[in-house]
């Protein structure tokens, strides 16, 4: 049957400090920590986003948080991000500028999932195949799911689906409005359509998610204090329509195996401990708030 549930949005510079973000629109959410200036945009297909009157997140006061609060009630199930020939089949973006405050190693800087709470009682019985399924996507992760805050990481220069170091890619990679299925202006066109890869290094992004699977590769990498690292990471692995984790041989329904957590993405280094990104994805019950279209996406299948 439909599930109840709709999704909740929230990004902040740590786990105890996130606010409601827009998913499918051309704004962004700009966070500043200590070290770092991010901005963030999201993109998800067949969005059933919960209503902000429900949310619980902290630091409601400011005014660019009362913006993203309302504009939460009204968002559209897709984005035109998925209409671009290299997204059809993506079924999520996020969307990362990131300009570091102070140089950050290659190897430091990392990026993927971190609970609060042990999920070792809650994993399906095949977990080990399907971790397996996903170093077989980005051979970069390393995890430990059984600790007592589990975590699952990869280098951000071998886990980004793309990269771009290049100060001029701008103004060079607008697309037309036929390339992008009409509307906006140029700069909003370029947004909707994701990002070019140009690393500065010449590869391709598979070539330099190759590259930097070696420790010394990362090492000799530096993030530069004030230079702009534009990133993403996008996918048909999580669909967030569906709640289900899809990855090959796979088809994982969450739902069965969901203890109540919230899937959270960090951005971080992991020889400070420093956080310059969290981003939070929330379950909410159907009857606790209702947003976007309200439309089940589900076709009711249950499929472990």
């Amino acid at each position: 049957m439909p599930h109840p549930y709709h999704l909740r949005t929230s990004a902040g510079p740590a786990i105890g400090r996130l606010t409601p973000v827009p998913a499918n629109t051309l704004e962004k959410t700009s966070i500043s920590t200590p070290n770092a200036t991010v901005h963030l945009a999201l993109h998800i297909k067949n969005l059933r986003a919960a209503s902000s009157s429900s949310s619980s997140s902290s630091s409601s006061s400011s005014s660019s948080s009362s913006s993203s609060s309302s504009s939460l009630l009204q968002l559209p199930s897709t984005s035109p991000y998925f209409n671009h020939k290299n997204h059809t089949n993506d079924l999520y973006a996020l969307c990362i500028t990131f300009v570091p405050k102070t140089p950050i190693s290659g190897d430091a800087l990392v990026w993927g999932n971190h609970f609060s709470h042990p999920i070792r009682d809650s994993l399906p019985l095949a977990f080990p195949l399907l971790f397996s399924a996903a170093r077989w996507i980005d051979p970069s992760l390393d995890a430990d799911v059984y600790a007592d805050e589990p975590w699952i990481y990869g280098p951000a220069l071998a886990s980004m689906s793309t990269i771009s170091t290049s100060s001029s890619h701008h103004s060079a990679r607008r697309v037309g409005k036929k390339d992008r299925g009409g509307g906006g202006e140029e700069e909003e066109e370029e947004e909707a359509g994701g990002l070019v890869e140009d690393n500065g290094l010449g590869l391709t992004a598979k070539a330099r998610r190759k590259h930097f699977l070696t420790e010394g590769k990362r090492k000799e990498w530096v993030f530069e204090a004030g230079k702009v690292y534009k990133m993403e990471f996008s996918g048909p692995w999580l669909d967030f329509g569906e709640f289900r984790v899809v990855l090959p041989g796979f088809r994982v329904d969450i739902l069965k195996y969901w203890d109540g957590q919230p899937l959270r993405f960090l951005l971080r280094n992991k020889e400070s401990g420093e956080v310059y990104l969290v981003v939070e994805f929330e379950l909410v019950d159907g009857e606790e708030g209702e947003g976007s279209d309200g439309r089940s996406t589900s076709s009711g299948e249950d499929i472990d």
